[in-house]
Order: structure tokens, then C-alpha cells, then sequence
């Protein structure tokens, strides 16, 4: 993939939205991470919405993955003092998941070993400055 092409790929994933289902159901599984593992309040529902586009848009780590449903672009935002991360998923413009990884180290070799992810922070920042 050239250059030009990740970064038309990254931007149209940054835009990635929800579809409502799946939205409700990950806000109720995962709202409780925020206070157990951040020491932050529980994202009431607006705010949980908007959490996956903001990491999406301001992320720390990406990385890619091809899966059966086609590519996944796993977007990471550094929390905490780097251990932890905040992972979105997003595959074909739509928000798969959100969550807190509290042992992103483990979350990142898992991705790799496991689910053959390859990671593009490096290429995917330069082709953003050089945009």
C-alpha cells in the first residue's frame, strides 16, 4: 500500500461511526472501565459515543489487521503512564469496539502473535505530515 493510499485509508477509518445497537450494548459492557481502571467517572452515554472518533482522530498507536469481514485498523491512544491504552476497532467505516487495555504491552503482542496485525504508527504519522 502506497503512502497516499494509507492515508486515505487512515482518514476514512478516523471517520468510522457507530451503528446504535452496537453502540448500546458496548457502552453497557464497557462504561465501568473508566472508574476501575482510569479513576475516572463512567462516561455517561453521549460522552461514550464520542470517545471512539477522538481516539480514532488522535491516536498514539495504529495497527492493521485483514480479517475475514475485510481489514481492521486498531487505533490506540496511550493512558496512564503508557501502560494502559484506550483500543478502538473500526472496519469498514463503522466503530467495532472500545475498551481499555489496562496491559497494553500484552493487548499489542496478542495482536501481532495471534491475530497477524501488523503495526503503522511510523507510516501512518509520516503520511499524515507529509499530507
Amino acid at each position: 500500500m502506497a503512502d497516499a493510499e494509507l492515508l486515505v485509508a487512515i482518514e476514512a477509518q478516523a471517520q468510522a461511526t457507530w451503528r446504535q445497537p452496537r453502540l448500546i450494548n458496548h457502552h453497557r459492557a464497557h462504561r465501568l472501565e473508566w472508574p476501575r481502571y482510569l479513576g475516572k467517572p463512567e462516561p455517561l452515554f453521549a460522552e461514550y459515543a464520542q470517545i471512539a472518533p477522538d481516539v480514532a482522530r488522535h491516536w498514539d498507536r495504529l495497527f492493521l489487521t485483514v480479517e475475514e469481514g475485510g481489514p481492521s485498523w486498531l487505533f490506540v491512544r496511550l493512558v496512564g503512564d503508557g501502560s494502559m491504552g484506550i483500543v478502538v476497532i473500526t472496519r469498514g467505516g463503522r466503530i467495532r469496539s472500545t475498551m481499555i487495555s489496562r496491559r497494553l504491552d500484552l493487548w499489542v503482542q496478542r495482536q501481532l502473535d495471534d491475530r497477524g496485525a501488523i503495526e503503522v504508527t511510523d507510516r501512518g504519522r509520516n503520511a499524515l505530515e507529509r499530507h
